[in-house]
């Protein structure tokens, strides 16, 4: 069964927009970092701009945190399939970066995981560890059933 996220993460936490998207759920991240995530549906399907992806993150406040990220992120059977993301870490910029495996290119490799999404996640601080069991990427952590 497919797993779908799209957004932000942000540490340390900010406040809440006063009006998310549609649809939009926000949660205080308490591991493995301190945070909060910002769950964006209408994003599944995107792969937006980079200047696009600073708009958002301007304009729901993401931007005020030290450091940010946000996530397009598809899983199939516990196989990445694709990622994309980008962010900043302190003063520094990092993405976007990308990664599409297409579903049965091979079949019989097992890889869970993908580079790209350990790279990302490092990027933002979250170590190789944490990132291949991240939370927020199991299913119901945002209330969805």
């Amino acid at each position: 069964m497919a797993y779908w996220f799209a957004g932000f993460f942000a540490k340390p936490a900010v406040d809440a927009p006063g009006e998310l998207p549609e649809d939009a759920a926000w949660r205080v991240v308490e591991s493995p970092f301190s945070g909060v995530g910002l769950r964006m549906p209408d994003l599944l399907d995107a792969r937006p701009e980079v200047v696009r992806v600073l708009e958002l993150a301007r304009g729901l406040g993401i931007d005020r945190a030290e450091d940010w990220i946000f996530l397009v992120y598809t899983c199939f059977g516990g196989r990445v399939d694709s990622v994309f993301g980008l962010g900043r870490r302190g003063s520094r910029d990092f993405g976007p970066i990308e990664e599409d495996d297409e579903l049965g290119k091979n079949p019989a490799e097992e890889r869970p995981t993908s580079r790209a999404s350990l790279d990302l996640m490092a990027a933002f601080g979250v170590a190789e560890e944490d990132a291949r069991d991240f939370a927020p990427f199991r299913r119901g952590y945002w209330g969805e059933v």
